[in-house]
């Protein structure tokens, strides 16, 4: 086999646990909510409580969990037994949170919500002791940076992609060939549960001898948050969180816009999911090259202000039942949320000109996580509430009045976020520029 054959390969093989971690997320932001709404009985509000109790709750795990592997000892290096051990506690209670009872007034309702608070706990906890270790374990298998360290986390973005797309794809396959199912929610969860258990032991087979980095400990005092969130690499945080706030606001009211504001079946949209995803796999290369010619740092920042300005402008703009526009925006909006996989390789080329030592790259990614997942679970008690203040019930049939709301918070709401998240990388490269 070819270095060039192999070096593919060997990212490929990184890549593959973010498909089934993807899978699993993509697929509980789209249809969680909405399943403990229409499915089970919650309220809006009370079901994004719990929700987000759980991810709030975990977030502080990720820092503690990045720390932890960056001291772990093992023949296969610090990252990969997280990755091994995790993978089966996180697709054990993915199926069990898809497996709940209908749930009906008084105190029935309140036991749901906390068996349901209690699974989302438990989920993202395993979750953590995959995706943390994971990000780390990108850089310890960079052989040519900063070139290679790029195509290593684009690699990885595609894999979330095409783990979105999966958990897009089962549902959409049902729908679209007709097959009854009498617990659909379960039987998709059992499915993409298998595909994460199958998509870690790739990570773990392709990777186990092939890390670089051995752990060091001469290398003086330990690296504190305080040293990671400080400077260039404190700011990268800040636009990643309302970023990621943006990014989980608009999962958690793309299905009620969809199908209630412009009144598209299950079918239909998971094609305009399909092709937003299809358009942002395919345009990840031209970033990848485009960072080796352009800042990265602009880069991004170009693309999250474009996508911010067409969410704001066309989303409630869309007449109902017609797809022209969805598709267009769909496509337009992937490309330029390609600039994304910029993102991680960016903040370690960041973190590194913070003197920021590769023993603490766990550290740093489980900051980054904690970020993620923080912003994560506001997005969903905030969406949730937004939801129940428009008006929307899980009982009745919105009106037109709700539903022009649901597409003023999809449209304006979120792509004010996206354009706030730009104006902060624009002004911290500028100032970036002006210190020097």
């Amino acid at each position: 086999m070819s270095n060039t054959s192999s070096q593919i390969s060997t990212q490929v093989g990184y890549g593959f646990a973010e498909l089934g971690v993807s899978a699993i997320e993509s697929f509980l932001r789209l249809y969680l909510l909405i399943y403990l709404t229409a499915s089970i009985g919650m309220s809006a509000d009370m079901a994004g409580y719990a929700v987000s109790i759980g991810i709030i709750w975990d977030a502080f795990a990720d820092p503690i969990m990045g720390k932890i592997s960056d001291k772990t000892r093992s023949k296969y290096g610090p990252r990969l037994p997280w990755i091994l051990a995790g993978t089966p506690i996180l697709a054990l209670t993915f199926v069990f949170l898809f497996d709940l009872q209908k749930t009906g007034s008084g105190d029935h309702m309140w036991t749901t919500f906390l068996e349901v608070t209690l699974l989302n706990i438990v989920l993202n906890t395993a979750m953590t002791m995959v995706s943390v270790p994971h990000l780390a374990l990108g850089n310890e298998i960079v052989t040519d940076p900063p070139l290679n360290r790029t195509s290593i986390y684009a690699w990885r973005s595609a894999m979330t992609l095409f783990g979105f797309l999966i958990g897009i794809l089962i549902p959409a396959a049902v729908n679209a060939f007709g097959i009854s199912l009498i617990a659909p929610e379960f039987t998709f969860a059992v499915v993409i549960a298998f595909v994460a258990l199958l998509s870690s032991a790739i990570t773990f087979f392709s990777c186990k001898k092939i890390t670089t980095w051995q752990q060091d400990d001469s290398h003086g005092a330990p690296h504190k948050i305080k040293d990671v969130l400080r400077g260039k690499v404190g700011t990268l945080m800040i636009a990643f969180f309302i970023a990621t706030f943006a990014q989980g606001l608009n999962s958690v009211l793309a299905m009620y816009y969809y199908r209630f504001s412009l009144k598209l079946d299950e079918q239909a949209i998971g094609k305009v999911l399909i092709v937003f995803i299809f358009s942002l796999c395919a345009t990840l290369p031209f970033w990848v090259k485009a960072a080796s010619r352009f800042s990265k740092h602009r880069l991004i920042a170009t693309g999250t202000l474009i996508l911010g300005i067409l969410s704001a402008i066309f989303y409630p703009l869309f007449p109902p039942q017609h797809l022209a526009g969805p598709y267009a925006l769909a496509v337009i909006g992937g490309i330029l949320l390609g600039s994304s996989g910029l993102l991680e390789s960016l903040l370690v080329d960041t973190a590194e000109l913070q003197n920021i030592k590769n023993e603490a790259m766990g550290l740093v990614f489980g900051i980054w996580k904690f970020m993620a997942k923080s912003a994560r679970g506001i997005s969903i008690a905030i969406g949730g509430k937004l939801l129940a203040m428009s008006g929307y019930s899980p009982n009745a049939t919105p009106t037109e009045t709700v539903t022009s709301k649901i597409a003023l918070l999809f449209g304006p709401g979120v792509g004010l976020f996206f354009i706030m998240t730009a104006m902060i990388l624009f002004l911290s490269r500028e100032n970036s520029k002006a210190s020097a």
